[in-house]
């Protein structure tokens, strides 16, 4: 985690990054209930972004547990930006492309101080190939006014 300040505004925020298990859906699901309470702890009442790999689809319990509003209400940018630009909501997809595999499992959520102006999963690659097995997201936010 990191804490900043907008120079602009003077506004101070937190940033937090994390990776989640693989495997075990239980670790991912309490790594999601711990981190919100350690986020909660550092940031207090300060606006906040959390952002990784969850290796957590939107309908499994990391997921759910990110968003559902306790100890720190989080929003999936995603869903935020509403008309955004992604084709596919696919983040993991294999190094291959037109692997089959289309998960989203890397997301940038934010809290309820952010508007969320875009988003975007960039899908560079070199024709048969991306640079990673996770696509990279990007958002533009903003402070609320």
């Amino acid at each position: 985690w990191a804490q900043f300040k907008h120079k602009k505004s003077n506004n101070e925020f937190y940033l937090f990054n994390t990776h989640f298990d693989h495997i075990g859906d239980t670790a991912r699901a309490m790594s999601a209930e711990l981190i919100k309470i350690y986020a909660r702890r550092i940031a207090g009442n300060k606006p906040l972004i959390l952002l990784g790999d969850f290796n957590s689809e939107p309908n499994e319990s990391a997921y759910k547990t990110l968003t559902n509003h306790k100890i720190i209400e989080l929003k999936d940018s995603y869903i935020s930006a509403g008309n955004n630009t992604a084709d596919s909501m696919c983040t993991f997809t294999g190094f291959a492309i037109n692997s089959g595999i289309c998960k989203r499992i890397d997301y940038i959520f934010t809290g309820t101080d952010w508007a969320v102006k875009y988003y975007n999963i960039i899908k560079d690659n070199d024709g048969s190939f991306y640079l990673s097995d996770h696509l990279p997201v990007l958002t533009e936010i903003s402070f609320k006014e």
